[in-house]
C-alpha cells in the first residue's frame, strides 16, 4: 500500500497491519506500507519524539511531529481504503 504523506511511524504502519489482518484475513508480515514523502502532508505518528517521551502534554502532541486527532482520522482512512480495494479484487 503506498500513501500520500511524509512519513508512518512504525507504531502506526504495526497497527495498520494488525487491523487488516483482522479484518480481511492478511498475513501482518505479508503488507508493505510505503509513504512517499509528500511534504505538504504533515506526519503519520510521532517522529521528532519518540512515544517513550512522556515530557509532552497531550494537548501540545504537535511538537512530536504529528497531531493524534489526525493520526486517528488517518488511520480510519487508510482502512476504509484496504476494504475497497478487498471489496474490489477479482
Amino acid at each position: 500500500m503506498s500513501v500520500d504523506l511524509t512519513i508512518i511511524s512504525e507504531h502506526y504502519s504495526t497497527q495498520i497491519r494488525k487491523l487488516a489482518a483482522q479484518r480481511f484475513g492478511f498475513e501482518e508480515e505479508a503488507m508493505m506500507i510505503h509513504a512517499t514523502q509528500t511534504h505538504i502532508t504533515t506526519a503519520f505518528g510521532y517522529f521528532l519524539l519518540s512515544d517513550d517521551f512522556k515530557g509532552i502534554p497531550a494537548e501540545c502532541s504537535q511538537l512530536r511531529g504529528s497531531d493524534e486527532r489526525y493520526n486517528s482520522f488517518i488511520l480510519e482512512c487508510i482502512v476504509k481504503a484496504i476494504e475497497l480495494a478487498y471489496a474490489d479484487r477479482r
